[in-house]
């Protein structure tokens, strides 16, 4: 093989391995054991292939070009052996394992990694999947913390003009970033920002969301409500935001929790909840429904029912889907749901008993209502 063109190497390997291994292939195993030939003791995979035409013996040592560490090549070859022991090839805990470690410890006290001379999103975004992979869901949460602050996000896009049509891009490196603000992304860098955006993704993933736990159904306006949040780490500090207005902010328990109470708006409201921890990646939310005091709109069939005979009833300007409850003379008659259209309509018989008669529909809450009568004739 001429060396001049042979491109072959452990990324290369790496999809080899998880292509056999998805596709059930008799190969798999011998492609797998292949790759595992290219993991030094260290734990680290190298990038390059010993020489075809090298003894059988393969080195792993620094004096061998071939050993040089690569962050890629490792995360590469940590996600082909997940795909591998996924679809049935065995042995591979302690590789993975060694591969884990090793990642950890070169990661940067920022939380970045290093490929081709460079802290770069690129590399980054690989390893942090990789150390999901492997259990080191901290040291992955760091990572994808770095790669969002170099992120294209509705804020950058606002403040820097030549981005406002980028949101969502990941920049190489913060070189790259600072760039961007002040030119745009020219056409001669868009393949960059493509390549960097692609493999910095799967980092952005690797950041833990928080878990909000806001009331399920309707509250009530003016009152207050417990908000929890969990995931966060142990003494962090949090805030939280009710749609654009920030409400609340703390700092998080030594079990990573959240708690507190807010204060709702009066009125009627859909609101989104957003409690962000101390990396703006790092967040979780909820859907506030808010209702406030209403008298609804009621509509009779008839003024007057013949005794013994049947009235029909519309209550509208309920929310949607509000639990409601009708009541004929002090007694409760149906129990339900309004319509998605916030309409509840009810027919009933009006029994024996003559004159005025009253029918009352009450929503979710007792200042949510509505009252109106009849007369019952012979």
């Amino acid at each position: 093989v001429d060396q001049g063109t042979d491109f072959s190497n452990t990324i290369g390997q790496s999809f080899t391995v998880r292509a056999l291994s998805g596709a059930h292939s008799g190969l798999a195993d011998e492609a797998t054991a292949f790759l595992l030939k290219q993991q030094c003791s260290q734990g680290f995979f190298r990038e390059a292939l010993q020489s075809p035409t090298a003894p059988t013996t393969f080195r792993c040592n620094r004096q061998t070009p071939a050993a040089t560490p690569s962050v890629d090549s490792t995360a590469f070859a940590v996600q082909a052996l997940v795909a591998a022991r996924r679809n049935g090839v065995r042995g591979l805990g302690d590789n993975l394992a060694r591969a884990g470690t090793w990642l950890v410890s070169h990661q940067r006290s920022n939380g970045s990694f290093v490929g081709n001379g460079a802290a770069n999103t690129n590399t980054t975004g690989l390893a942090a999947a990789a150390l999901v992979a492997t259990g080191h869901r901290t040291a992955a949460e760091r990572a994808g913390a770095w790669i969002s602050r170099l992120q294209v996000s509705a804020a950058v896009a606002a403040a820097s003009p030549k981005l406002r049509r980028e949101v969502g891009a990941i920049a190489y490196d913060p070189a790259a970033l600072a760039a961007g603000r002040t030119d745009g992304i020219p056409v001669d860098q868009r393949d960059q920002w493509r390549r960097a955006t692609a493999q910095a993704a799967i980092g952005v993933n690797a950041v833990r969301r928080l878990r909000v736990a806001v009331p399920k159904g309707f509250s009530h306006g003016g009152r207050t409500v417990l908000v929890r949040a969990t995931g966060l780490a142990s003494g962090e500090r949090w805030s939280a935001r009710l749609g654009s207005r920030r409400v609340l902010k703390g700092t998080a328990s030594t079990h990573g929790l959240a708690s507190a109470r807010l204060a709702l708006p009066r009125g009627t409201h859909t609101l989104r909840l957003q409690v962000t921890g101390s990396r703006s990646a790092r967040t979780g939310g909820g859907t506030l429904r808010i209702l406030g005091a209403r008298t609804f709109k009621a509509s009779l069939r008839s003024g007057s029912v013949h005794r013994g005979r049947t009235e029909r009833v519309t209550f509208s300007g309920l929310a949607a889907r509000e639990p409601a409850r009708i009541s004929y003379r002090g007694t409760r008659i149906w129990t339900g749901h309004a319509s998605a259209s916030g309409r509840v309509t009810r027919t009933f018989k009006v029994g024996r008993s003559l004159g005025a008669q009253s029918v009352r529909i009450r929503g979710a809450f007792s200042d949510r209502g509505r009252t109106t009568s009849f007369h019952v004739v012979r």
